[in-house]
């Protein structure tokens, strides 16, 4: 028959086996109590989904990005060939005028942003 003395030390070699799992139950019920404290409930993920959703239909998609700089820069080759036709215009009036010499005219030329015909100056 187990003595008092057996009882105690089979307890004591059960407590030190089962401190490590004691451990982990402990560990593991900490992390449900941390989960259950800050996890997102259902109705704060469906507001958070809500929310995206809103953001996702506003936002502006690289189609759209690349229809906007394709209209920028049609306007910008507007603008630009505007304003050589201006130059065009002046070094023509500078020409006829005989302001300039005929090489400085053609050096001026030769700088031209849109190609043109050659224009052909009166002798």
């Amino acid at each position: 028959m187990l003595t008092q003395d057996d009882l105690q030390q089979i307890s004591k070699v059960v407590k030190e086996e089962l401190k490590p799992i004691t451990q982990s139950i402990d560990d593991l019920a900490e992390s449900v109590a941390f989960v259950k404290d800050n996890a997102v409930t259902k109705d704060e993920f469906a507001l958070l989904d809500g929310r995206v959703s809103r953001i996702e239909a506003k936002m502006v998609t690289i189609d759209d990005l690349s229809r906007i700089s394709g209209n920028v820069r049609g306007d910008m080759v507007v603008l630009v060939r505007k304003e050589d036709d201006k130059v065009n215009a002046v070094i023509t009036a500078l020409d006829e005028e005989k302001v300039l010499p005929a090489k400085r005219v053609e050096a001026i030329r030769s700088h031209h942003v849109f190609p043109a015909p050659p224009i052909v100056s009166p002798t």
